[in-house]
């Protein structure tokens, strides 16, 4: 089947992905992937009561997606936590973002402050969105730098 519609330009040579190729690899060797965080246990009952219990809920509106940067109480209960820590208020519609892991906040960050050229300097590569793939996206440089610890 032919079609017109092609991957844009940008994302050509990003056909790898280190997250595909580990995960093919634990299963074929029946490994642990430590580089994902898939369960391996059974949930406890009070896990699966809680979800029986809210997916039977009369009240349709727990059945809706939450605000996309936090649910309103969870982010006042994170700004009470967090403000005494960081000696001042911090005000959770503002300055509190809640993700979906270090990858969405990365992604975020990434995608909402970096410009087409600008560096980041890193002194290691944690995730492989900072290695592989991200920079082709966003068009920045990634800069690995070595950090000396004088003792």
């Amino acid at each position: 089947m032919s079609t017109k519609l092609s991957l844009a330009k940008k994302y050509y040579g990003s056909e790898k992905n280190v997250w595909v190729e580990m995960s093919k690899l634990a299963v074929d060797y029946n490994a642990v992937n430590l580089g994902q965080g898939f369960p391996d246990f059974k949930p406890p009952p009070s896990a699966t009561n809680a979800m029986i219990e809210a997916a039977s809920n009369k009240n349709h509106l727990l059945h809706q997606y939450t605000r996309g940067f936090g649910q309103h109480r969870l982010i006042d209960i994170l700004s009470k936590v967090y403000s005494p820590i960081m000696g001042r208020t911090i005000d959770p519609f503002k300055e509190i973002l809640v993700s979906v892991g270090g990858y969405g906040a990365l992604y975020s960050c990434i995608n909402g402050f970096l410009n087409p050229g600008d560096e980041v300097r890193l002194n290691r590569r944690q995730f492989s969105l900072l290695s592989l793939d991200q920079p082709v996206y966003c068009y920045f440089i990634v800069v690995l730098v070595k950090i000396m610890i004088l003792l």
